[in-house]
């Protein structure tokens, strides 16, 4: 029997494509991307022609969780204990037969994929690295309240292997059998290669600026701090034709652009890719605490030139359910401490780091 992939993110397909092309796991393996990004069924022929994967599927697991969620308690129950026939009713997953498979590899356990197992009791399943959320938060006690649904969260306590890139950083006890992934060497070229293919990206096309700032989702989560004062700092120090500021692709209003402090982005590579492809040694690199900039430490071992701003930042910077994801953060920082990574704990202090790092790299 063959393994099946799981999708739902452009970062979790970087993962994935990292994955098989160092052969975790052996054998034959198929993809199944999903609606939870939309840009991913763009990306099926690419997929197809890279080669990597035997069988490229989409299927609906967004709608169908929207769909079970709506549902009255009571109907919950009722819906998983005919997980089979409920999914047929939602998603047309028929050319799909989980029959065939013996693992499948996630990195979301959701409803659609907690009534996959419901239905299919003989798949084992693995869970892959979805950032720093992956090592700072323990799903199996966050959802508990969920346990009047017989059977819903057992899956948690069957998972066969946690796949992350450095273990050190894990902040919850999850009792998983943890296996270290392997890094993405950036001087590989066949791999970055076949990366570009995936992504349809030419390298060609992105010069990185002096400044780089990272956005995250908080306009969209309505978490309020004073990331733009950070933003409007840059801009007064570099300029407009020297700062990019990555916008987070589930904001749903551009600040930055609205403002006038960066061109409008419509990038649509996962911000990794970008850093794989661009020579990054005379930009720097500013988040609040975004994980495509934690990525190069932990996954491609590339000391870039960084200012994080957790510590400075004024309200929040936490989603409700990452608990532990300032803990990661202080790990993530002690581990990689060097003369490139920087943690001003003010907006003052940053404005000082800031300049003194632009007259430096000049």
């Amino acid at each position: 029997m063959k393994s099946l992939y799981v999708v739902n993110t452009v970062y979790q397909l970087m993962m994935v494509i990292n994955m098989r092309m160092h052969n975790i796991p052996e054998g034959d393996a198929d993809i199944l991307v999903s609606d939870h990004t939309p840009s991913l069924k763009g990306l099926i022929e690419n997929l197809k022609k890279s080669r990597l994967f035997g069988n490229v599927f989409y299927h609906e697991g967004l709608t169908f969780n929207k769909y079970f969620w709506k549902l009255k308690d009571v109907d919950k129950e009722k819906a998983f204990y005919n997980a089979k026939e409920e999914i047929s009713k939602v998603v047309n997953d028929s050319q799909v037969d989980y029959n065939q498979y013996s693992d499948i590899y996630l990195a979301n356990l959701d409803a659609f994929f907690k009534f996959v197992k419901q239905s299919y009791p003989h798949l084992t399943y693995s869970i892959f690295e979805d950032g720093a959320g992956t090592c700072a938060v323990d799903w199996k006690t966050k959802l508990k309240r969920f346990n009047y649904i017989k059977g819903f969260n057992d899956v948690y306590d069957e998972i066969k292997a946690l796949y992350i890139y450095s273990p050190d950083l894990m902040c919850v006890e999850l009792g998983w059998d943890i296996k270290v992934l392997p890094k993405i060497a950036k001087s590989d070229k066949k791999v970055i290669e076949k990366f570009n293919l995936i992504f349809g990206f030419d390298p060609k096309s992105v010069n990185l600026p002096q400044i780089v700032f990272a956005e995250q989702a908080f306009q969209v989560d309505n978490i309020v701090n004073n990331d733009m004062e950070f933003m409007q700092a840059i801009y007064d120090v570099v300029g407009f034709d020297n700062l990019y500021i990555k916008t987070h692709p589930r904001n749903t209003v551009n600040r930055p652009f609205i403002q006038g402090l960066t061109k409008q982005d419509d990038l649509k590579i996962p911000f990794e890719l970008l850093l794989l492809n661009c020579d990054t040694s005379k930009t720097i690199f500013v988040t609040v605490s975004s994980g495509s900039l934690i990525s190069p430490w932990v996954i491609f071992d590339e000391e870039i030139t960084t200012i994080f701003l957790y510590k400075a930042i004024r309200g929040g910077i936490n989603l409700p359910t990452v608990d532990k994801f300032g803990e990661y953060l202080d790990k993530m920082v002690e581990k990689y401490k060097c003369k490139n990574l920087y943690i001003p704990k003010s907006l003052q202090e940053f404005k000082f780091v800031l300049e003194k790092l632009v007259k430096d790299k000049r």
